[in-house]
C-alpha cells in the first residue's frame, strides 16, 4: 500500500479495531482491506447506477451490503452514510410504501 493510499486508509477505518479483528496479524490485516477494495469499487458502480435511475430497492440492497461490509473492515463513518442511504432509499421505495 502506498503512502498516500495509507493515509486515506487510515482516516477511513479504526486500525486499531480491525488489527484486533485479525488477531493482530498484519498480513491478515492486509488481506482484508485489499478484498474489501476490491469489492468496493464495483458496488459503488453499481450504487451510483442505481442512484442514477432512481432503483430505490437496488440503492437499498447495495447500501445494507455496504454497512455489513464497512463493519467488517471497521470502517464506522462509511458504515453509518450506508445505513442513512438505506434508510433512505427504504423510506423513498414503492415497494416500501405498500408494506
Amino acid at each position: 500500500m502506498d503512502t498516500a493510499c495509507s493515509t486515506h486508509v487510515a482516516a477511513a477505518f479504526d486500525r486499531d479495531e480491525l488489527l484486533s479483528r485479525c488477531v493482530g496479524r498484519l498480513d491478515l490485516l492486509e488481506r482484508v482491506l485489499t478484498s474489501f477494495e476490491e469489492l468496493l469499487e464495483p458496488q459503488m458502480a453499481q450504487l451510483e447506477a442505481a442512484v442514477r435511475h432512481s432503483d430505490h430497492e437496488q440503492v437499498r440492497s447495495l447500501a445494507h451490503r455496504l454497512k455489513g461490509a464497512s463493519l467488517t473492515v471497521s470502517a464506522c463513518a462509511l458504515s453509518r452514510c450506508a445505513e442513512q442511504l438505506e434508510a433512505s432509499a427504504k423510506r423513498t421505495s414503492p415497494r416500501s410504501l405498500d408494506e
